[in-house]
């Protein structure tokens, strides 16, 4: 390898001994030899360091960061492998993932010859257990193309993670780019800012990152643990950041945003509320969250599915049995736990969640809120539906 790599990749790890090596193995063997491979060990107390040090001794490409403290993140990491980094490239790992053999050179290629700051690839979301792969976000990735800024394509807003792209370390210099130390979800901001920032980004349909999605695992990643109230209020948190970061963008952009927060966060959170067996952990995670959605724009819940806006009038109206019934049908397509109430006056015929009734909120009426009219419950035939059973009472006779 000549003294300058042309690529600097950013693995970091915490107590993962069982799995750095699968990720590790994946970026030594790219077929763009010219690399440097940056390991920031977290402060791991199971040999992760010690397995690192073992594979550098035959592989000088690797150099090794062992924190002193953990970090409790990612942040922390990926900005010491950030300031280690010598290349005039950089792409980040996490070691529970892995990159695909072209990885490096695919997205190299694409930002050389577009001369771009940023370019993104598809990642792959590997499911463990059941071993099948999904393309992220397929519909953001369907044609390669250059574009000019994020007002050009609102919706790459869904495509924040940070492990699927290639960035120019300059560009990320300049605009002083880093990830927000001490929060969750840090990809999010640090994306963001580097969409924002950038006058070129590109993206391209080649697949080049894996996501090792494990639900079974007892060692659950971050975004699969959305109950702790410090994922919660991270979540947040982020959300905040990026609305500050977006206060001189477009109304559209601002709207596409929020858009996003109520389709993807907040289905991801209101889920988690209804399932919550605990009363008040629930009740914890739906305070936190709720104060976040008070201020979303308005028009936002225009542009989301009929249950699960019901589901958000739910959190909003602290009725978390509705958010349950209503996040039932959002998950569970067919299951109906509630009566829907059809309305007709002349030519217009509505259907509502229950009643209709309850407070207006955000200038839109209860039945605004909970018409589902749009989901034809009432017209769908008895073959398609699914039975609700729910145990109401139990007795046990001891005679």
């Amino acid at each position: 390898m000549s003294d300058e790599p042309l690529v600097s990749v950013v693995l970091i790890g915490f107590n993962d001994v069982g799995r750095i090596g699968r990720a590790l193995e994946s970026i030594r063997r790219q077929t763009l030899r010219s690399i440097e491979i940056i390991v920031v060990d977290d402060a791991s107390t199971d040999g992760t360091a010690e397995f690192v040090e073992s594979v550098a001794v035959n592989d000088s490409r690797i150099r090794l960061l062992t924190r002193a403290d953990n970090s409790g993140g990612c942040s922390a990491p990926r900005n010491d492998g950030l300031r280690m980094a010598r290349a005039p490239w950089v792409m980040f790992c996490d070691s529970d993932d892995e990159y695909d053999l072209h990885a490096c050179a695919t997205l190299l290629r694409a930002a050389e010859d577009w001369n771009a700051d940023v370019v993104c690839g598809t990642a792959i979301r590997h499911d463990v257990a059941r071993d099948r792969d999904k393309r992220w976000r397929p519909e953001l990735h369907a044609a390669d193309r250059l574009i000019s800024s994020l007002e050009q394509e609102p919706e790459l807003l869904y495509d924040t993670i940070s492990v699927n792209k290639i960035y120019r370390r300059s560009f990320l210099q300049e605009h002083n780019i880093q990830f927000p130390d001490g929060l969750l979800f840090e990809d999010q901001v640090f994306t963001l800012q580097c969409f924002l920032s950038a006058k070129r980004i590109g993206v391209v349909q080649a697949a080049v990152y894996i996501w090792n999605v494990d639900r079974k695992a007892e060692d659950a990643s971050i975004t699969q643990g959305r109950m702790q109230m410090r994922n919660v209020r991270d979540r947040v948190e982020i959300n905040r950041r990026m609305d500050v970061l977006l206060r001189d963008s477009s109304d559209e952009l601002r709207l596409a945003k929020s858009v996003k927060f109520l389709r993807h966060e907040g289905y991801l959170y209101l889920s988690a509320i209804g399932e919550n067996p605990h009363p008040e952990a629930a009740k914890e995670a739906a305070d936190e969250f709720r104060d976040y959605v008070r201020n979303v724009d308005p028009r936002a819940f225009d542009f989301i599915r009929p249950a699960l806006r019901v589901a958000f009038y739910g959190l909003l109206t602290n009725d978390l049995d509705l958010l349950r019934r209503a996040m039932r049908w959002e998950r569970w397509a067919s299951v109906v736990d509630t009566v829907v109430v059809r309305e007709e006056s002349g030519d217009h015929r509505r259907e509502l969640w229950a009643t209709g009734s309850g407070e207006p909120l955000l200038n839109r009426s209860a039945r605004e809120w909970l018409d589902i009219s749009h989901l034809n419950l009432l017209d769908m035939p008895f073959s398609a539906r699914r039975y609700f059973h729910e145990l109401r009472e139990i007795s046990v006779s001891r005679s």
